[in-house]
């Protein structure tokens, strides 16, 4: 009994403990999030180029930028254990492409703590640190 208990703990630990993740970023590319109905302001972030990823759940996520927060829940597929978060209706502004794309992928790797978002123009990494 012992021993089932143990195995099973073990298995449930990770699952237990990546609930809710929350990354801290820095964002050179994407500049601003586009203003919708998902969005709100961001009154605490405190540099134009930090970003803020909290994924809670697997698929709950929040994006906070300089202008505003971005809130929604992403359809999710892993390729080689590592999840991609596809994204409804989140818009930004960057800097080479003014005009936004319709969706976005959020890539995550948790091993080189990488962040990648897949958009109509380009791949936008992003270097984190988990808080």
């Amino acid at each position: 009994m012992k021993v089932f208990l143990l195995a099973t703990c073990a298995i449930l630990y990770p699952a237990i403990t990546s609930a809710q993740d929350v990354w801290e970023c820095n964002n050179a590319i994407l500049q601003s999030l586009y203003p919708h109905p998902n969005c709100i302001k961001n009154p605490s972030s405190s540099s134009p180029d930090k970003l803020t990823i909290s994924v809670n759940r697997h698929k709950h996520v929040s994006i906070c930028a300089e202008n505003a927060c971005w809130n929604g829940e992403a359809s999710v597929t892993y390729v080689n254990a590592q999840p991609l978060l596809q994204l409804p209706q989140i818009r930004w502004v960057d800097r080479d492409h003014p005009h936004n794309s319709p969706s976005y992928v959020l890539s995550i790797n948790r091993d080189t703590q990488s962040i990648f978002f897949k958009g109509d123009y380009d791949n936008h990494p992003v270097q984190c640190r988990t808080v």
